[in-house]
Order: C-alpha cells, then sequence, then structure tokens
C-alpha cells in the first residue's frame, strides 16, 4: 500500500472529530480513542488502510 495525500486527509479528520488531544498522553481513555480512530480507518472502503501495529509511527521494532 502506498500512503497516499488522501490517506492524511481521512486520517486528519477522525483525529479531529475525535477530541483526541482533550485526553491526557498516554490514558486510558487517550488508547481508546486511538482504537476507535482504528476501527473507522478500517471501515474505509475508498482507501485501504488495514491498520493493526499498535507501536508509535516512527519506531522500529528494536526500538518496542
Amino acid at each position: 500500500m502506498e500512503w497516499t495525500e488522501d490517506h492524511d486527509v481521512i486520517l486528519l479528520r477522525e483525529i479531529l472529530a475525535s477530541d483526541l488531544f482533550s485526553f491526557k498522553k498516554g490514558s486510558v481513555a487517550r488508547g481508546e480513542r486511538w482504537e476507535s480512530i482504528t476501527e473507522k480507518l478500517n471501515q474505509v472502503k475508498t482507501l485501504s488502510f488495514h491498520l493493526k501495529d499498535k507501536r508509535p509511527m516512527g519506531s522500529s521494532p528494536e526500538e518496542v
């Protein structure tokens, strides 16, 4: 899968709609919001997301 600008737009819309940043970093509530965002993105039919990995973006398996 190649990440496109359309992927960026949909991801950012979901983040804004979820009010993600009103929760403390690392909190259970914020983690639940990320789970909700993941589920919604996986339901998108026009683009392929298939998000499964819970590692932070940019981290390698050795860092986790």
